[in-house]
């Protein structure tokens, strides 16, 4: 009878174990969101009218469109936020930030001082503002840089109207080897601060919570 109850305890204990290990396999996973936004990349934190509808006020503090939804990500899924930060700064008037946007190759605004170790992360949450229905220069460039292989990648977005277009298929194309989820987020710059639900249920639908 002794004997019973030592092998019962004993397999008790291996289970325990055993889902002690995944639990902790579990948590071990890390996310990094990452994330471009004119708001933190302007000459000064004073803009024009025009401008400004790049920023929101959440949770009580000015954010850049995309950086509030980095955030919202955070909330439900954890992990780090990095903000992708440009050499040279973008003006701070409306009419010039939508010609420095322009995609042109070797544009000052393309170089990125932001250099990440990605090898401790297994997801990659990727956003950035449309512009010029494109992902902006800076994050052709931090792909360039970064290599994404075997990583989880998803890809969220804030416009004033243009949507995610082919952004997702261009991020799959510099990054060949990596798992880009096919279905991005979008949200119009007007309903970024309501914007808490349809992220967590963009979170759910692509397994990423």
């Amino acid at each position: 009878m002794k004997r019973i109850i030592t092998m019962l305890a004993t397999w008790v204990l291996l289970v325990s174990m055993g889902a002690t290990s995944a639990l902790f396999a579990q948590n071990s996973k890390k996310n990094l969101i990452v994330y471009f936004s004119l708001y933190g990349n302007q000459k000064s934190v004073l803009t024009d009218v025009d401008t400004s509808a790049s920023r929101t006020l959440y949770n009580g503090n000015v954010r850049g469109n995309t950086e509030t939804i980095a955030q919202m990500i955070q909330d439900e899924v954890g992990g780090d936020i990095v903000l992708i930060e440009t050499e040279n700064k973008f003006s701070n008037g409306y009419n010039a930030v939508l010609e420095e946007g322009k995609h042109t190759k070797n544009t000052k605004f393309k170089a990125t001082k932001t250099n990440i170790d990605l090898s401790k992360y297994d997801s990659v949450f990727i956003g950035f503002p449309a512009w010029w229905y494109d992902m902006p220069d800076p994050l052709f460039d931090f792909l360039d840089k970064h290599d994404l292989s075997g990583k989880n990648v998803y890809v969220f977005a804030t416009s004033g109207g243009s949507g995610l277009m082919r952004s997702i298929s261009e991020i799959q194309k510099l990054e060949p080897k990596a798992n880009v989820n096919k279905n991005g987020f979008h949200v119009y710059y007007t309903s970024v601060a309501s914007a808490k639900g349809d992220v967590v249920k963009w979170l759910k639908n692509v397994g990423a919570k």
